[in-house]
């Protein structure tokens, strides 16, 4: 998405509100819209990283409103525990950067593919390995 930042957000008194900022779309290098998803649900993540490293607990609600295709997510606020592991992702934010250097075609370690396997606590489903879709060289 090139720094478009595709998305709006939208307060309410307890809860945070994803919206695709359309007027950002880059339809030209993203006709499909999905480096504009991609891009919005990396937003939604840092967003409940840093609420969590905050002490704010979420519940977040996915397509909330199918009148409105670009409401993507609600997000819902509670108060909540912050826990060591909250504060260390939250600064890892911060230290993100982008690599744009072509993929390799080099076998991933099997250990590697083992722990892509593994839930993610509180962040949804857990990722399958590339092979079991027919995909790359894990």
């Amino acid at each position: 998405m090139h720094n478009s930042q595709p998305l709006r957000w939208v307060l309410g008194p307890t809860s945070v509100h994803l919206y695709a900022d359309l007027r950002r779309w880059l339809p030209a290098t993203d006709a499909e819209g999905r480096d504009l998803i991609v891009s919005c649900a990396a937003a939604l993540h840092h967003l409940r990283v840093a609420l969590a490293a905050a002490g704010f607990s979420t519940t977040v609600h996915r397509m909330p409103n199918p009148e409105q295709p670009d409401h993507l997510a609600a997000v819902e606020l509670r108060s909540g525990p912050t826990a060591d592991a909250d504060l260390a992702l939250a600064a890892a934010i911060t230290r993100r950067r982008t690599d744009r250097s072509r993929f390799g075609d080099w076998r991933s370690p099997t250990a590697s593919c083992r722990s892509s396997r593994r839930p993610l606590p509180g962040r949804g489903r857990c990722s399958a390995r590339s092979s079991e879709r027919g995909q790359g060289p894990c």
